[in-house]
């Protein structure tokens, strides 16, 4: 009887922790491609002016859209800073 409770127990928990990792899915996963394209861009240094240019562009064409553009990007930047801090104090020590 012991048993079945703690079994049911484990399930319920179980499913609880399934459902907060489903929301932190898609945000985990833009954070993942964010950082692959980090690093690409540190390997290749024309293609980051590249997209720069091609971002500032279209902000250029659309400076309207800029400002749906500030909340993800201030995100985006924070992560990228950390990425970047945390490498430079790598190669440091």
């Amino acid at each position: 009887m012991r048993r079945a409770r703690l079994v049911e127990r484990v399930e319920s928990e179980r499913v609880a922790l399934a459902n907060e990792f489903s929301r932190l899915e898609r945000p985990l996963r833009i954070t993942d491609r964010s950082l692959g394209i980090v690093r690409a861009l540190r390997r290749m240094p024309i293609l980051g002016a590249a997209v720069g240019a091609g971002m500032a562009a279209l902000a250029f064409v659309r400076p309207d859209a800029i400002i749906d553009w500030v909340p993800g990007g201030r995100v985006i930047w924070q992560l990228l800073s950390a990425f970047v801090a945390r490498g430079q104090g790598s190669k440091n020590s």
